[in-house]
């Protein structure tokens, strides 16, 4: 096992191994379900239980998904359909989409409002679909809903700050749980400020982390565009130097080095959780987090982060690419 995390009288890789598995255990992941095509068997790939999200891009089909969720759920998995606020038209065809997933077993949802600039509906965000009643009708009990770190542009922070007040008191009334599920950043920066931010306003609120497994700086920025004008390419503007870094390879190791160090020194009572954005390749992500998680890591000599010792390929072609969209 190849590990210097923290040699003498040099700079501190941000964590250690029981850290960083600390920080991995219940991963969870999202794929496509034309890329979920592809793949041959998610047992071979996932521990049993792992939450699988499932977006739900422009375009999609609610088929589409909820076969991608029935699938998951018959191979072990726990499905995690994405609902999308301004993709629906009215309160009937909601309950129809909640019907359908609750008859596959599906209990847990992400909702997001949703990148189109105008709904579709009556539904502008999740907060309305709250209002419905209509999941706990249906008899879902985990609901999570998206985090932002690095802000959002058509909301203040005190906006972001009331809705999440708005979810806390319907989840408490309810006796569900809620939690949030964060956008990647190319920088620990943002996240461990928003992170130590819920962590104080919202103690019993579950986090999971987003971030993108090993990937090409092409495979980011296709993603990127795929997002249209969301937080990814916004990032890529503010820190226009990051392109240069990235264009060799991108992993995640310095922001899950600096997260681990972060949970080590606060162990906060509700532990943050890591998310995977697999689109440089869905098996790829999942052995290069195995390959971390097993200690097979040594120190990057040219930066603060780590290497993996054994991972696929730049040059590897995935069977799950995925390309997917929070």
């Amino acid at each position: 096992m190849a590990v210097d995390l923290m040699p003498d009288g040099g700079p501190a890789l941000a964590g250690d191994v029981d850290g960083l598995r600390t920080l991995l255990a219940d991963l969870s992941i999202e794929v496509m379900p034309h890329a979920a095509a592809r793949i041959d068997s998610f047992a071979d790939l996932l521990p049993p239980g792992t939450r699988v999200f499932i977006p739900y891009p422009p375009g999609s089909e609610p088929a589409e998904q909820e076969s991608l969720a029935s699938r998951l759920s018959n191979e072990g998995m726990v499905p995690v359909p994405h609902l999308v606020a301004r993709s629906l038209t009215d309160r009937d065809v909601l309950s129809e989409r909640l019907e359908r997933l609750a008859g596959l077993g599906v209990r847990e949802l992400l909702l997001i409002a949703g990148d189109v600039p105008r709904p579709h509906g009556r539904f502008a965000s999740t907060v309305d679909i709250l209002d419905t009643g209509l999941l706990e009708h249906w008899g879902f009990d985990r609901l999570r809903f998206a985090g932002h770190p690095e802000g959002l542009p058509t909301a203040t922070p005190e906006a972001v700050t009331q809705a999440l007040a708005v979810k806390r008191d319907y989840a408490r009334s309810r006796q569900i749980r809620i939690g949030l599920v964060t956008q990647f950043a190319f920088s620990s920066v943002p996240i461990l400020s928003w992170l130590r931010y819920v962590e104080e306003a919202a103690p019993e609120v579950d986090i999971r982390i987003g971030v993108p497994g090993p990937s090409s700086v092409r495979a980011l920025l296709s993603f990127a565009l795929q997002c249209g004008v969301g937080n990814s390419v916004r990032a890529l503007r503010r820190r226009p130097w990051e392109v240069t870094r990235l264009a060799r390879h991108w992993t995640p190791a310095e922001i899950l080095g600096d997260l681990a160090a972060h949970v080590a020194e606060v162990r906060p009572a509700n532990r943050p959780r890591i998310h995977i954005f697999s689109f440089g390749g869905f098996q790829r992500s999942v052995q290069w987090f195995d390959a971390v998680r097993q200690g097979r890591i040594q120190r990057d000599p040219e930066g603060n982060g780590f290497t993996v010792t054994s991972a696929p390929s730049d040059n590897s072609v995935d069977p799950g690419s995925n390309l997917g969209r929070h």
